[in-house]
């Protein structure tokens, strides 16, 4: 019970530290404002709501916690994919010099953070369902304050720690290996 406790946890705290990063990323990419900040921060709420969605099409069962721990581990490798993608493709598809205006920074921003958003969006979904019927109840209160609780870590281990110790990239690696050890320990 309390390793999937954690691996909740996990996911609220990935989350947040990928979205905090993100923020600062696309900001110094993209030389931005809080306008590209808004157009991150909807994608973000878009995306994730789509996957969450998308996850009460998936039946769950007993047996289905291998799938969902597979989903988990896909989902944890996604945030430094995301980072050097927002890093390193942008003058692929948009010459350098070039400011991009808010659309081109919409659907450059929606592809690229799209992955890792739906499935986290997925796995709130996946664990909401496997603990309201392994326990016969519904849980997804319960779930959602595990998640919240991960973001209010997350939040707070970046702004007193990670910040002033690592950088991004570095803070997005130790949040993989964090939650690839928690998966580890669930099998």
């Amino acid at each position: 019970k309390h390793v999937f406790s954690t691996l909740v946890i996990a996911v609220g705290f990935t989350a947040i530290i990928t979205q905090i990063v993100l923020l600062r990323e696309f900001i110094s990419v993209f030389s931005g404002n809080e306008l590209v900040m808004g157009v991150l921060l909807s994608n973000w709420m878009l995306l994730t709501g789509a996957g969450a969605y998308f996850g009460k099409y998936f039946k769950i069962s007993a047996s289905s916690i291998a799938k969902i721990l597979w989903i988990h581990f896909i989902t944890s490798l996604f945030p430094a994919v995301v980072l050097f993608t927002t890093s390193y493709t942008r003058y692929l598809f948009f010459p350098f010099g070039l400011d991009l205006n808010l659309f081109q920074v919409f659907y450059y921003s929606f592809i690229v953070i799209l992955p890792f958003c739906f499935l986290s969006g997925l796995l709130f979904t996946l664990y909401s369902s496997y603990f309201s019927q392994s326990r016969k109840e519904n849980l997804i209160k319960n779930v959602y304050a595990l998640e919240s609780t991960g973001s209010i870590l997350g939040g707070l281990i970046f702004n007193l720690a990670l910040i002033y110790f690592l950088n991004t990239s570095e803070s997005l690696l130790l949040v993989s290996a964090i939650n690839l050890l928690i998966i580890l320990f669930a099998l």
